[in-house]
């Protein structure tokens, strides 16, 4: 019952062509506080949301996977977990990148880093190179395999060194100036 016959603000906002949105309880079983923005939760149960659900499940999958890797090392690499995709996806939007940009980028530590490097390579999904400075490259294979030239054109053996010995600086397609040159 009302005691006055001023009209209320949702009425006033009506009026002034503002639409009103209900305000939701939260979704949570026992929980009466309100929610913002027409979200199921409030603020106090984000958790429930299943965006954040999927997030932290994201998130558990790659300690998963980055413990995989401590214990086997490049064995335990999987070329389409979470990480090798990742990792994969960064090469081919900005180039060869050092396994320290990567590692920081990623925020995975390096050792880990330097395995999937090496099980990444043996899938033949990158190249892995070196810089003038002596550090670790990779490469997605798929951006190199345009600047490969056939063995007659190079007048090389086909040893795996003398395929890539001729990519070398600023060639288009690697993100970066580098000396690409085949690690032992």
């Amino acid at each position: 019952m009302r005691l006055s016959n001023r009209p209320t603000v949702e009425a006033e906002l009506r009026q002034e062509g503002i639409r009103v949105v209900p305000r939701q309880e939260c979704a949570l079983e026992g929980c009466r506080d309100h929610t913002r923005e027409r979200k199921p939760y409030c603020t106090e149960h984000l958790e429930h949301q299943p965006y954040v659900l999927s997030l932290l499940s994201r998130i558990g999958g790659r300690r998963e996977e980055e413990e995989r890797v401590r214990r086997a090392g490049a064995r335990g690499v999987d070329p389409d977990g979470i990480n090798a995709r990742d990792i994969l996806v960064v090469l081919r939007v900005a180039g060869g990148r050092t396994a320290e940009s990567l590692a920081c980028a990623l925020q995975i530590d390096l050792e880990l880093m330097e395995a999937y490097f090496l099980a990444l390579e043996r899938r033949g999904l990158i190249f892995l190179g070196g810089s003038e400075r002596g550090s670790t490259v990779a490469y997605v294979v798929e951006q190199l395999q345009g600047q490969l030239k056939p063995e007659h054109e190079r007048g090389t053996g086909g040893s795996r060194a003398s395929r890539l010995a001729h990519v070398g600086r600023d060639h288009e397609g690697l993100g970066q100036s580098a000396d690409v040159r085949l690690l032992a």
